[in-house]
């Protein structure tokens, strides 16, 4: 197994460390950006472009990103991550800035003048500080407008929890105000990333690092749950879970394993999956980019959750179904009418009231959301009821 290589993580890694701006800046903070602040736009997305760095949620190359930014763009830090089990924004709230440096990076190569920092408005700890971080970098002139020209302001706009606004329309709309409901018009006039993507933009501008990482939050039926960070493709599924992470608790049997999060599909423990000429088990799946879309999944925002068989399954589906049903943003029918129906019937069997037609009608009910929604919110709810219902479909069953 690798050894773990934080850059990310770093700073958080050490114990005296405090996310104060004198603190970051005797650590070479700011100095990435105030190299690059004179570097014209094309040379940044070339260095973005020749070390391959990828949007951490889409897996989409970030200089692509910034080529099709339109003229004068706000960006945002989408930290507003209401996925169930992914807890890695939170901790890398607590550097604030790197993100924020990163962030300006970004702004310069896409022209933006604004940038917001899209929060959860329950992460009140993580808001007091970033809020603080942002006066402290406007007070050494990192953040506002250059007497010379250029420069950037930035904010912290609080969310309301939607999950919705992880869309790019969604969170368009609810920056200005409005419904964040996904659209099918026009192009956003956003440019939207990751907190992990935008401390990424950092290191790899920086000289001494050529290495791109990947920040792995796990959770779940493991010894040692928490945020990892390694070297892409450098690891396997099984080393994150069991060499990494501690493994599962002694007597315990895994079940299922959320490898992308729960905006994917769940996959049985025993599952294999055919990488060109031969079968590779869930364990030897390499941690990378290029892999897990072959195989019909997405690497997401790396989140890992294991799922062993000291929990209760129903419990899992009903909570995850009750998340969807709430967040969903009720724009398009299937998937406004779907995840009630799903609801109801997932709460009936909890209930123990459970009909013996309700597992044949859940899985057509998410084949028939499949394709016909208006954004990937539902079809990723669709995708990851449809895969526990069918895995765990005995635990669902009346008697």
């Amino acid at each position: 197994m690798p050894l773990e290589y934080p850059l990310v993580l770093k700073h958080l890694r050490e114990k005296a460390f405090k996310p104060g701006i004198e603190a970051y800046l005797s650590l070479e903070g700011y100095q990435v950006y105030r190299r690059f602040l004179e570097a014209s736009a094309e040379s940044l997305k070339q260095a973005m472009r020749t070390a391959g760095l990828r949007e951490c949620g889409t897996g989409v190359l970030v200089a692509d990103i910034w080529d099709r930014a339109p003229q004068k763009p706000i960006l945002v830090i989408n930290a507003h991550v209401s996925e169930p089990g992914n807890f890695k924004d939170r901790t890398l709230l607590r550097d604030p800035h790197q993100m924020i440096e990163g962030a300006l990076i970004a702004a310069h190569a896409v022209g933006a003048e604004q940038i917001y920092f899209y929060v959860r408005s329950d992460w009140t700890a993580e808001i007091k500080l970033l809020e603080a971080a942002i006066e402290d970098a406007r007070a050494y002139c990192f953040v506002g407008k250059l007497e010379g020209g250029g420069g950037c302001e930035a904010c912290v706009y609080v969310g309301g929890g939607a999950a919705i606004c992880g869309e790019t329309f969604g969170v368009e709309a609810a920056i200005v105000g409005c419904r964040p409901v996904p659209s099918m018009m026009g192009h956003p006039s956003v440019v939207i990333h990751s907190v992990e993507t935008v401390c990424q933009v950092k290191h790899v501008l920086s000289v001494a690092h050529e290495t791109l990482t990947r920040v792995f939050a796990v959770g779940g039926g493991v010894q040692r749950p928490g945020c990892y960070e390694f070297p892409c493709g450098s690891l396997t599924l099984g080393e994150l879970i069991y060499d990494v992470a501690g493994g599962l608790v002694p007597g315990r049997k895994l079940r299922g394993v959320f490898p992308c999060g729960v905006f994917s599909k769940c996959v049985a423990a025993e599952a294999l999956f055919a990488l060109g000429p031969r079968q590779v088990s869930l364990y030897d799946l390499p941690m990378d980019f290029d892999t897990w879309p072959q195989l019909g999944l997405s690497m997401g925002r790396g989140s890992v959750i294991v799922i062993d068989d000291a929990v209760n399954v129903r419990s899992i589906i009903v909570n995850l179904m009750r998340f969807f049903a709430t967040e969903i943003c009720g724009f398009c029918v299937p998937c406004r009418e779907g995840s009630r129906w799903l609801h109801q019937m997932l709460e009936r069997i909890q209930r123990g009231e459970g009909r013996p037609s309700d597992v044949e009608l859940m899985l057509s009910l998410t084949d028939q959301m499949r394709g016909r929604v208006a954004c990937p919110f539902g079809e990723f709810m669709a995708d990851s009821v449809h895969s526990l219902v069918t895995l765990f479909r005995e635990d669902l069953k009346t008697t």
